[in-house]
């Protein structure tokens, strides 16, 4: 809020009374040097229903977006903001830029507008310098930020590095310093490669694309760590398998655990790729790098993440014969693809594994997902050491979600029978609301309804089971709770229902705050009077 001392000039100037973004930024950064919080000071007068990772707007904007005829417009009409504000710089020019570009995307149209700028001769470039300066480390909103980061590229910034990575190490600004330093050091490589280990969304995928691996020290690291991101594997399994050369590394009679385990990450996105980025069948080398990868595994391979590596190798291998058609006219050869098959399924046959999995199983630090991959691929039945973990960490969404894939009505009521026990149903009771339940940072508020709603979806194929639990849900303030549990009452017959629910649909037919549960609940109730 602004003081009361000067209500004109804080509704004049937008950022006066409000926090600054680059020193919000500062105040978040720990010992390590990385961001704690990574919200922003502006996101609570954002619009957005759903809270984007940091960056995630402008990496989806780069990777799968284009410019528009409005990006033009904006052009034109920011250059003579621009222009008037290095011409006659204060507060009044500084607030006409500031507001054309507060509640803009710039990333669709700045190299354009940066472009134009280089262009206007008469511009002070003292001026616009101090300007730039002053929009990174005053501004409160984002955009504004980001522009000012643009025109700072236009610059040599060597002497700006200390505040470029500041900000840099936030994932909402990392592509925006990323290319200013390209632009506006002599050795950007050096800088780009020393921020992207600060980062690990968004704005890691902007530099590994950016960074150019002319040291062994680089394509070494982009082996071993720089593939792993928080937003998506397959972002940039091509570009280190490229970069990092790959298919030589592995060559070696013996490689180091680390290399290993970066190998698999990287062969795991490039199989799961496909609509991301370049994939698999981009990847000139993917024979000889499965096959080298294969021979190491043997020595290599010893947890259920290493296991899973191998088993999506194999499914690779054994997809539809049209696919593989496709490679044969790309250079693979049917005897490459049956050597392979050959060698991941004798690899697999080994009885060991089952004990692997089984132990890991037991372990706090077993890779979840990828231990049920491998048991359903080895045939082994996990289910009810998967609900001995539950009993230990009953809020885990992810072991539900496999439990209740069962068809065993005795497991099902089993498993319904634990969670009506243990679980605090009366929390999700508070009666129906508009809350969403599944985005931004109260997820972990909200993770006991998930629990309830992914064992409610799947009671759709088990009539008459866990009727407390389709009760507490539609009682859920949480719309989908509401929206799954009447779908699965509606897969019932009404006989199986009727007696305990019907009031409850009903209530919502009448009052529920969501349109379209209330639909769904009047269609159910036609049901019952037929």
């Amino acid at each position: 809020m602004c003081r009361n001392t000067f209500p004109k000039e804080c509704q004049l100037l937008p950022w006066v009374g409000q926090p600054s973004v680059y020193h919000y930024i500062k105040e978040q950064i720990d010992q390590y040097g990385k961001i704690v919080k990574d919200t922003l000071p502006d996101e609570d007068s954002s619009n957005e229903e759903i809270l984007f990772a940091p960056g995630a707007i402008d990496g989806m904007l780069e990777h799968h977006g284009m410019r528009t005829e409005e990006d033009d417009a904006r052009i034109k009409k920011l250059v003579k903001c621009i222009r008037q504000q290095v011409t006659n710089p204060g507060n009044k020019t500084r607030r006409a830029t500031y507001l054309a570009v507060m509640d803009d995307k710039i990333l669709g149209y700045i190299d354009v507008l940066l472009k134009e700028i280089r262009i206007q001769s008469d511009l002070n470039p003292d001026w616009l310098y101090q300007e730039a300066i002053w929009f990174i480390q005053n501004s409160a909103h984002r955009e504004v930020v980001k522009l000012g980061i643009a025109l700072l590229g236009l610059f040599q910034c060597e002497d700006d590095l200390d505040l470029l990575f500041t900000i840099g190490r936030h994932d909402e600004f990392t592509l925006y310093v990323s290319v200013a330093i390209q632009n506006g050091t002599a050795d950007p490589d050096l800088h780009l490669f020393q921020l992207v280990q600060l980062v690990d969304g968004w704005g890691k995928i902007h530099i590994v694309e950016r960074l150019q691996p002319e040291t062994q020290e680089i394509r070494d690291w982009l082996l071993r760590k720089g593939c792993r991101n928080s937003i998506m594997d397959e972002y940039l399994a091509y570009t280190c398998a490229e970069k990092g050369k790959l298919h030589m590394a592995l060559k070696a009679e013996k490689i180091d655990t680390d290399l290993y385990h970066g190998a698999g990450i990287i062969i795991s996105a490039l199989i799961n790729g496909g609509w991301a980025a370049e994939d698999i069948d981009d990847y000139l080398h993917a024979y000889s790098v499965l096959s080298d990868y294969l021979r190491h595994s043997r020595i290599q391979c010893k947890t259920a993440t290493d296991l899973n590596v191998i088993v999506e190798i194999k499914r690779f291998l054994e997809q539809e014969e049209e696919q593989w058609r496709e490679r044969y006219e790309q250079g693979w050869t049917p005897e490459q693809r049956e050597e392979l098959v050959s060698e991941v399924r004798s690899f697999l046959a080994d009885e060991k594994w089952e004990i692997v999995i089984l132990r890991e199983l037991q372990s706090e630090q077993c890779n979840l997902h990828a231990a049920v991959q491998v048991a359903e691929e080895l045939s082994l039945d996990i289910w009810f050491d998967l609900l001995g973990r539950l009993k230990k960490d009953l809020l885990n969404e992810d072991i539900y979600h496999v439990l209740i894939r069962t068809t065993d009505l005795d497991r099902i009521r089993h498993l319904v029978r634990l969670v009506e026990e243990t679980l605090p149903l009366d929390q999700i009771t508070t009666g129906p609301a508009l809350e969403g339940g599944t985005f931004g940072e109260k997820v972990h508020k909200y993770k006991l309804h998930c629990c309830i709603e992914t064992i409610v979806q799947g009671l759709n194929r088990f009539a008459g089971t866990g009727i407390p639990l389709i009760r507490a849900s539609l009682q859920s303030p949480v719309i989908r709770n509401r929206t799954v549990a009447l779908n699965t009452l509606k897969a019932w017959e009404v006989s199986e229902w009727v007696q305990e629910c019907s009031h409850l649909v009903a209530n919502l037919a009448q009052s529920d705050p969501d349109e379209d549960v209330r639909l769904s609940a009047r269609k159910l109730l036609k049901r019952v009077s037929q």
